[in-house]
């Protein structure tokens, strides 16, 4: 009878160790919600990348355009395409001055550095980049009005 008394705090302590580790992986999101994570970050890496090549290109043709191609004013060859899905990302000139650039987010964790910033603005899972091509090629960054 002694040993079976003994029997049930190791139970307790095991059942308490399963519950907190499933808590945990709730919370965090376990290995999954990391490897998803990491990838949005590449994508977002690449459309940081775009971005700065629509400014450039902006600035050396005081237009703002889709097509983010290497020129010899814009020498950067920025990836366009997925490296995960293979699928392109979508650029689109929204207008004069703004550049939708899209790609297919595993999560919503990409957006909050974004949300900062007075240039870009989160839509889905596009941002839109206010790029205005200054005087002298230079790239001026403007706050949306």
């Amino acid at each position: 009878m002694a040993r079976r008394r003994q029997g049930w705090p190791v139970w307790a302590i095991a059942v308490l160790a399963v519950v907190l580790i499933g808590v945990a992986l709730t919370q965090t999101g376990g290995p999954m919600q990391g490897r998803a994570e990491r990838r949005d970050e590449v994508r977002i890496a690449d459309l940081n990348a775009l971005m700065a090549q629509a400014g450039c290109r902006a600035a050396a043709t005081g237009t703002v355009t889709a097509d983010l191609r290497a020129t010899p004013a814009c020498p950067d060859a920025p990836r366009a395409t997925d490296p995960f899905t293979d699928r392109p990302y979508r650029i689109e000139v929204v207008d004069a001055e703004n550049l939708r650039l899209c790609a297919a987010f595993e999560t919503q964790s990409w957006r909050e550095p974004h949300l900062r910033r007075p240039d870009v603005r989160a839509d889905g899972d596009c941002l839109i980049h206010r790029i205005v091509a200054g005087q002298g090629g230079e790239e001026q960054i403007g706050e949306f009005d």
